[in-house]
């Protein structure tokens, strides 16, 4: 019997859970119970948020201390000192210890820029309206999704992840997780998972464990369908998201025939490396396809920088503090965000356009005078991805005739994925971004540009990047509309 649909909302992040301290590093085991269930269902749900946050959180914990009586298994994140108050001393060099550990990662996420930008190009290639999508995000549910599945379930998402065994794919997700886990209170960048097992599965400790290990995902047992499991799953999200989508991540419940359901959350704040000085900030117009908005445009003078173009787009990369930067894309006149995922030089840049590193190998680039002017905006997102994934080969696990999940149960179930889904929201402004994510798996643009100096003004629908240290994509949208 098929399982009904799991989750129809998303959620959202805690930043009074995002202080704790994480918890103690032994991991917790527990015994499975032996109970038969009639039906099953995985939900898959992705939902993004970013503003900017205050304060100066140092940890964020994988089981906030109200369910430590759900846990099953707890991951132990990766250790990240504190950014330093002065350039030279213990703690400068404990950061900087940090920073090499982090480093030593870099590179596990080559070969994913297909799997990154061509479910992008499913998802951003088809609207016409504000959205987001977080292809880290998108990728570490997934890899919990193999996991849990095995035979041709397994095969179709290690294809579309590019891994060719399962083995290695617990190798790239490790390495892709600690390249870009970073929270020294000054940047984070920290992705998060869990499972949600019901006390009516036959559960293998072994999966957990391993989850817990190569994954980083934290599982939970409990009810479903009850109060108290319900208000555990809606404190884990906001412990991971900072309450930025904290209506969202309420509305989430666990009907009775649920049998496990799939969390992965990514969050992210960073300051601009050369802030924008708000008494530049002036009003001006953005000519969205509904007509002219008025928006407030940060402004910025780059003495020196690179300007990239290629075939219908122009494109200008800022740097945050400490690594990771954010990629602007504005399309020539007459062409349109959607339309950009569909051109191949486009997105031949956008793969390119994680790190100066790989930005060096981009032959169309001038060293010119920028005058940049950013507006600031706010957008809020939500998109189905069952019909992205699908077209990425990922089939089986959404049909319960078909999938297998046996790596979870010793039981034969119909579980299958009745909901995958993105809600995000994004905010810039003169200062920098932050961005969070939960994954829930129930004048310029020219071709060519002037000699010395060229005027980037994004004031009309535009393209943006937001890259991890490594040049992972963790975030990708477009804008239509400022208001």
């Amino acid at each position: 019997m098929k399982g009904k649909a799991v989750f129809d909302a998303l959620g959202n992040v805690n930043e009074t859970y995002i202080n704790e301290s994480a918890p103690a590093k032994k991991k917790k085991k527990r015994r499975p119970v032996w109970v038969a269930a009639v039906a099953a269902v995985l939900a898959v749900c992705i939902a993004l948020g970013a503003v900017y946050m205050r304060g100066n959180p140092q940890r964020i914990s994988p089981v906030p201390g109200g369910l430590k009586a759900f846990a099953i298994a707890t991951p132990e994140y990766p250790e990240t000192a504190a950014y330093p108050a002065v350039e030279f001393g213990e703690s400068a060099e404990k950061w900087y210890q940090s920073k090499a550990y982090r480093a030593s990662f870099y590179g596990s996420g080559a070969g994913l820029a297909d799997f990154y930008f061509g479910s992008a190009a499913e998802i951003l290639g088809n609207t016409s309206e504000n959205a987001v999508y977080s292809p880290l995000s998108a990728y570490l549910a997934l890899g919990m999704l193999a996991e849990l599945t095995d035979g041709n379930t397994r095969a179709q998402i290690l294809q579309a992840l590019g891994a060719d065994s399962i083995d290695a794919l617990r190798t790239q997700v490790n390495g892709v997780f600690n390249a870009n886990f970073f929270n020294d209170g000054a940047t984070i960048v920290i992705p998060a998972n869990s499972v949600w097992l019901g006390e009516d599965i036959d559960y293998e400790q072994d999966a957990l464990e391993r989850l817990a290990r190569d994954y980083y995902a934290a599982s939970f047992h409990g009810k479903f369908g009850s109060k108290n499991y319900d208000a555990a799953v809606q404190e884990w999200l906001n412990a991971q998201t900072g309450d930025l989508l904290k209506n969202e991540a309420g509305s989430v419940s666990f009907p009775l025939d649920t049998v496990v359901g799939l969390f992965s959350t990514l969050c992210f704040r960073a300051k601009w490396g050369d802030a924008f000085s708000s008494s530049k900030t002036e009003a001006g117009a953005f000519y969205a396809p509904a007509g002219v908005q008025t928006a407030d445009f940060m402004h910025q003078t780059m003495e020196h920088g690179h300007y990239y173009y290629g075939d219908g787009f122009g494109a200008v990369r800022l740097p945050f503090k400490n690594g990771c930067a954010m990629t602007f894309i504005l399309p020539d006149e007459g062409v349109s965000p959607d339309a950009l995922f569909q051109n191949a030089a486009a997105l031949d840049f956008m793969k390119l356009a994680g790190t100066d590193r790989t930005l060096s190998e981009y032959e169309n680039t001038a060293y010119v005078k920028i005058n940049l002017a950013v507006p600031k905006f706010d957008i809020t997102a939500t998109t189905d991805l069952t019909e992205p994934l699908k077209a990425l080969g990922v089939t089986d696990c959404f049909d319960a005739s078909v999938s297998d999940f046996s790596p979870l149960t010793q039981k034969e179930l119909n579980v299958s994925v009745t909901s995958a889904k993105q809600s995000a929201r994004v905010a810039v402004d003169e200062e920098g971004v932050t961005a969070v994510a939960f994954t829930q798996m129930l004048g310029a643009g020219d071709a060519i540009p002037p000699e010395e100096e060229i005027d980037f003004t994004l004031d009309r629908p535009f393209v943006f990047i937001l890259s991890g240290f490594d040049g992972d994509p963790l975030f990708v949208g477009t804008v239509w509309s400022i208001t």
